[in-house]
């Protein structure tokens, strides 16, 4: 099969995707075509490949742009594909209904059996056989015994199942950790948290509070809504829809006066006081950077997205905007690059509704300068 490459050899930098027309192909950091435009949709880069699809199947390129393993394989969750990344060497993949696992030369690792699967995590993944989800090891072998009704990856040694609609966590031994007995919020989130700093948010009787790793209660449920802990400080909603900081004991450490707040992140949370006056405190709850945008992302290598008018740009630590908002959405920035939105009629995207912000727009992407280094075409 041939695969068409941009002149000039291969990129030592990360790939980005981009779309021309209605082909996807790939540029490199500084905005270099890499990979000509020409499948119908590509994934980002993991483990060193990509999954793209052509003519209706999908395959893996290297990061020349050479196809390693042939388009062959079928999604049933196209255009969300995210399951073909490869992770710990291994990729979930699907032909006729049936998933298994193949290798990066595209061997057969693991032959297609399953009625369903999730990508590799610390070693096992989570498929289904029989219509209930169990655990695999890389040989393929049932590690755990299908009998959950749904499940997550292992992360830190634990992994969320749930069992008649409520959710717990078990270990790599199957061992249940934290009977399952909280509640799914449909439409909302899990009625169990990821671990942060050691505690999970639960959700009991229409009311947020935390768990340890034991099920212990740590902080009673009673909050209106809750975040994760950050910085040994979690940001909770009270009965009056004031938002305020308390720390792993549940004391407040930062009284009530925000309408809406974030974790920390670097330092700094961006918190609100009025619907679109948002600044940035510290741990003391003192105000770093005064209220005074739209709207306010958190912290991250340095950088924040803010929101003034309908633009999004970026701030530094000071409070310094050093990348003016001008953009109809703005992404953290991942190595050198930021993905943003422009304004484009035409392009494919969709709609932008905001405070008298209603437009089209098209994704491409900026260097630590603000300079757009892929015009969308």
């Amino acid at each position: 099969m041939l695969l068409v490459s941009a002149c000039g050899g291969p990129s030592s930098s990360k790939l980005l995707p981009i779309k021309s027309g209605d082909k996807w192909g790939y540029i490199d950091e500084t905005g270099r075509l890499i990979v000509v435009p020409q499948f119908e949709w590509v994934e980002d880069f993991s483990e060193g490949l990509a999954a793209v699809r052509l003519n209706g199947k999908w395959g893996y390129i290297d990061a020349t742009g050479r196809i390693v393993i042939e388009p062959q394989f079928d999604n049933i969750f196209y255009p969300a594909v995210s399951e073909l990344n490869f992770s710990e060497g291994l990729a979930l993949i699907t032909i006729r209904n049936r998933w298994g696992y193949i290798d990066k030369t595209g061997n057969m690792a693991i032959p297609l059996q399953f009625e369903d699967g999730q990508n590799f995590s610390e070693g096992f993944a989570a498929v289904k056989i029989g219509g209930r989800w169990g655990y695999i090891d890389k040989s393929g072998a049932v590690v755990i015994a299908p009998q959950f009704d749904d499940t997550r990856n292992f992360s830190n040694g634990l992994a969320e199942v749930q069992i008649d609609g409520l959710w717990g966590y078990i270990d790599r031994a199957g061992g249940v950790v934290i009977k399952p007995r909280y509640k799914t919020i449909v439409g909302f989130e899990l009625g169990l948290g990821t671990f942060q700093e050691g505690l999970a948010k639960i959700w009991v009787n229409l009311r947020w509070g935390y768990i340890d790793k034991t099920d212990k209660v740590i902080i009673a449920p009673q909050f209106i809504s809750a975040q994760g802990f950050s910085g040994g400080l979690a940001a909770v909603e009270i009965d009056n829809g004031k938002w305020e900081y308390v720390n792993i004991t549940g004391t407040v450490v930062i009284p009530p006066q925000f309408v809406n707040a974030r974790s920390f992140a670097e330092g700094l949370a961006a918190v609100a006081v009025s619907d679109d006056k948002w600044g940035y405190i510290d741990q003391s709850g003192k105000f770093v950077i005064e209220p005074q945008f739209q709207d306010a992302d958190s912290f991250s290598n340095g950088r924040a997205v803010i929101t003034a008018g309908c633009g999004h740009g970026y701030i530094d630590r000071t409070g310094k905007v050093i990348i003016s908002p001008r953009f109809l959405a703005a992404f953290d920035f991942s190595g050198s690059t930021a993905t943003v939105a422009l304004l484009d009629e035409h392009a494919w995207g969709a709609k932008v509704i905001g405070k008298g912000c209603h437009t089209e727009y098209a994704f491409t992407y900026i260097n630590e300068s603000g300079e757009i280094i892929w015009q969308p075409q």
